[in-house]
């Protein structure tokens, strides 16, 4: 199953993405330049609908 990934830069970033359904993946310390660490997480790609529309099921003719 593909993923669909994300990078936070905070632990608030990490919870709102958590909320939409990801998980944290993995979280890397800051590189050799400095800055903050980056927190990894993903889903599962959802298949067929686009962002926020869902198909109806259609009722069953007879």
């Amino acid at each position: 199953m593909p993923f669909e990934y994300r990078v936070a830069a905070t632990v608030e970033e990490a919870n709102q993405l958590s909320d939409q359904g990801f998980e944290v993946f993995t979280i890397l310390p800051p590189g050799p330049n400095g800055g903050a660490d980056r927190i990894y997480l993903r889903r599962e790609k959802r298949s067929g609908s686009g962002a926020g529309f869902a198909v109806e099921p259609r009722p069953k003719a007879g």
